[in-house]
């Protein structure tokens, strides 16, 4: 009976990890975690950002362009978040105009009234208004559409958001 004690118990003991052992790992995995997140948050970030640019791509080669195309003009202005009249025809399938873009805020569709009277410096343009990101995300974003400079070119800054612009 006390052979079968023993044994018993050098058994658990070699089953068993040591405190020193779980701290190592657990610091370990802790590393890992430091270096691994920030790089999970860049390229969700890029990949958020690639996704809104095929967006205002795809908005502007299939959904305004060929609205123009067909009825001679671009639809009228409207609010932030609400869809321009006459494009629901036009948006490609599965796209939700009211939906929030993949960096936040709001789509926004501006036309001014007429080319004298400019809105945010163009004639028509798809906005994003509020978007979640810094101004120095968005001029990486510009760098891609554009030049890099968020104050000029087809993409730029505007009163509470950015604009894509189609016709100056």
């Amino acid at each position: 009976m006390n052979y079968l004690k023993r044994t018993t118990h050098k058994w658990k003991s070699h089953l068993a990890f040591t405190i020193v052992e779980l701290m190592i790992v657990v610091t370990i995995i802790g590393i890992l975690a430091l270096i691994a997140i920030p790089m999970y948050m860049k390229v969700r970030l890029r990949s958020q950002d690639a996704a809104f640019i095929h967006d205002l791509k795809t908005l502007t080669n299939h959904t305004f362009l060929p609205y123009s195309m067909s009825t001679g003009k671009y639809p009228p202005d409207a609010a932030p978040g609400i869809e321009p009249e006459g494009i629901h025809d036009f948006l490609p399938r599965n796209f939700e105009w009211t939906k929030s873009p993949a960096i936040g805020g709001i789509w926004d569709w501006d036309r001014a009234t007429d080319r004298l009277h400019k809105i945010h410096c163009c004639y028509a343009g798809i906005s994003i208004c509020n978007p979640h990101r810094t101004e120095s995300e968005m001029r990486d974003i510009d760098k891609i559409l554009d030049d890099g400079n968020i104050l000029e070119g087809i993409f730029r800054k505007r009163a509470g958001g950015y604009i894509y612009i189609l016709e100056n």
